[in-house]
C-alpha cells in the first residue's frame, strides 16, 4: 500500500516508471522468438561409439560391457550393439538437466581406460527439437540425377546463410555398379563367380582377430572397404594364367540409384524436397524471412526448366495467428475505450486504457527472463490475461472515480481506488489461476506421455 502512495505522490516517478516498464517490454519482445509450438525438452542423452571392422561380439565385450559398467548409476540405459558400433540412450528424470547429464556422461567415458585403440572419439549428446519452418520443392530437369547437385549446393547456400537444419528427401539410396561383358571374362577365363568372390575378399572392413591376453589385448581388423567408384575402379583382378588387371580395365563402375526404387516426381517431373528447421533459440519468422530471401535471390540462377517452389509453410501458422490476436486485441482495447469514455469520464477512460498495453510490455521482460516463446498456447494465455487485465483495470478505475466524485482530491481518490480494489483483484486472479491449473497439469501429463 505505500508503494502506491508513493507512486500517486510523485507523479515524476510514476511516468518515469510507465517509460521503463514501456521500454523494457520493446527489448523484449525484440528477444522473444516465434515459433509454431512451446519448446518441449527431451528426456533423453544419447551416446554413440563407433569401432570400424568390429564384429558385434568384438563391441559387446570390449565397449559395451565397460560403457554400461561406468553408467549404471545413471537410471534406464539401453544399449544397442551392432557391427562396428554401439549406441546408448539414457532417459532422464523429469527434473534433471539434460546439459548436466551430458556432461557426467562425457567425464565417465573419459575414465574408461580400456577401450581397444581404433575406437572413434565417443558422441554424446541430447535430441534437440527442430521445428519445420517451411519446405522447398526443386522440380523440373531432365532427370533426378540432375537435381541432386542442385539440391546439395541449396542445401549448403542455406545453411551459409544461417538456417540451423536442412532436410532432403526425395534423394534416391544409391549403389556402386559394376557391369562387365561376359566375353571379357571369357577371355580373362573368369566367370562373374569368381570375379564376385575377389572384389568381396578385396572390399570388406573384416576382423582378423585378438592377439594378446588382458590389457594388452589386441584386435585385429582390416580396413579396406571402398566407397567410391574410383577406389573399385583401382582394384586388382587375378586372371587364371597368374596375371593382374585393374577393375576399371575390364568393367565399367560408375555410382547409380538403385533399381525399382520409388522416387518424387511432381507432374510427371522429378522433384526433391528440402525442408528447412529451426533450433529453439532460432525465430521461424526470421528463418522464413531469410528462406525467402534467399529462394528471390536464387530463382533467376536456376537451369532452365527448374523451379522452385514453397510448401509445408508451418511458420504462416503462427503469423496467422499473430495477426488474428493483434486484430483482435486492437479490436477489443476499442470496445473498451468506447465502453469507459461512455460510463466513466474522459481522463480515466485514458489513463485506464494506457494501462493495459503497459502492464503487458513490463510482463513480457519477465516472460523472455522465464524463458517463454512467442507461440500457440503462449498467445492464448496472452488473450486470457488479457481479459483478466482489462476486467481488474476497469474495476479500479471505477472506484477511483467513485471516490473522486465522492468528494476526495484526485490523488486521494487514486490512492483509495487502488488501495480498496487489491483485495478483490488479487482474489479475482488467484481464482482464474485456480480454475485453469488442473489443465495446465493435464497438458504436461498428456505431454509427458507422448
Amino acid at each position: 500500500m505505500k508503494l502506491i502512495r508513493v507512486f500517486i505522490d510523485h507523479r515524476l516517478a510514476a511516468n518515469l516508471g510507465m517509460v521503463l516498464m514501456v521500454v523494457a517490454g520493446i527489448w523484449a519482445l525484440t528477444r522473444l522468438s516465434v515459433q509454431l509450438n512451446p519448446d518441449r525438452p527431451l528426456p533423453y542423452v544419447n551416446a554413440q561409439i563407433g569401432w570400424r571392422g568390429a564384429t558385434a561380439e568384438d563391441v559387446e565385450k570390449l565397449v559395451t560391457t565397460p560403457l554400461e559398467q561406468h553408467l549404471k548409476t545413471i537410471p534406464d540405459v539401453r544399449s544397442v550393439t551392432r557391427d562396428a558400433s554401439v549406441f546408448v540412450r539414457m532417459e532422464l528424470e523429469a527434473d534433471a538437466d539434460p546439459r548436466a547429464t551430458v556432461d557426467r556422461v562425457k567425464q565417465r567415458i573419459a575414465r574408461i581406460r580400456s577401450f581397444p585403440q581404433g575406437v572413434e572419439t565417443p558422441s554424446v549428446y541430447t535430441l534437440r527439437q527442430r521445428d519445420l519452418v517451411a519446405a522447398v520443392l526443386v522440380t523440373g530437369g531432365g532427370s533426378l540425377e540432375e537435381l541432386v547437385p542442385l539440391a546439395r549446393r541449396m542445401e549448403d547456400e542455406l545453411l551459409g546463410r544461417g538456417i540451423d537444419a536442412v532436410q532432403l528427401s526425395g534423394l534416391p539410396t544409391e549403389e556402386i555398379a559394376i557391369a562387365v561383358e561376359s566375353r571379357t571374362l571369357r577371355a580373362l577365363g573368369l566367370t562373374f563367380a569368381d570375379l564376385g568372390a575377389q572384389l568381396a575378399a578385396l572390399s570388406s572392413d573384416a576382423p582378423g582377430g585378438t592377439i594378446g591376453a588382458g590389457d594388452f589385448s589386441r584386435v585385429l581388423r582390416s580396413l579396406d572397404q571402398r566407397r567410391a567408384a574410383a577406389e573399385f575402379e583401382a582394384l586388382p583382378v587375378a586372371t587364371p594364367a597368374g596375371t593382374l588387371v585393374r577393375l576399371g580395365d575390364i568393367a565399367t563402375v560408375q555410382r547409380r540409384r538403385l533399381v525399382d526404387q520409388p522416387y518424387l516426381t511432381v507432374g510427371g517431373k522429378p522433384a526433391i524436397a528440402l525442408h528447412v528447421r529451426r533450433d529453439q533459440a532460432s525465430d521461424s519468422l526470421d528463418a522464413a524471412r531469410n528462406l525467402h530471401d534467399y529462394l528471390a535471390a536464387k530463382r533467376p540462377t536456376l537451369p532452365d526448366g527448374v523451379a522452385v517452389g514453397v510448401f509445408l509453410e508451418a511458420w504462416a501458422f503462427i503469423r496467422d495467428e499473430l495477426r488474428l490476436i493483434v486484430g483482435n486485441g486492437l479490436g477489443g482495447l476499442v470496445f473498451v475505450v468506447v465502453a469507459l469514455v461512455v460510463f466513466l469520464r474522459v481522463m480515466p477512460a485514458f489513463w485506464v486504457t494506457v494501462g493495459i498495453p503497459v502492464t503487458f510490455m513490463a510482463s513480457l521482460l519477465g516472460f523472455h527472463y522465464l524463458g517463454g516463446t512467442i507461440n500457440v498456447v503462449s498467445l492464448i494465455g496472452f488473450i486470457m490475461a488479457l481479459g483478466i487485465v482489462v476486467d481488474d483495470a476497469i474495476v479500479v478505475g471505477e472506484e477511483s472515480l467513485t471516490q473522486f466524485e465522492a468528494g476526495k482530491s484526485p490523488a486521494a481518490a487514486a490512492a483509495a481506488g487502488a488501495t480498496r480494489m487489491f483485495a478483490p483483484v488479487v482474489a479475482s486472479s488467484l481464482t482464474t489461476l485456480c480454475a485453469f491449473t488442473p489443465l495446465v497439469a493435464s497438458d504436461e501429463a498428456a505431454l509427458k506421455e507422448i
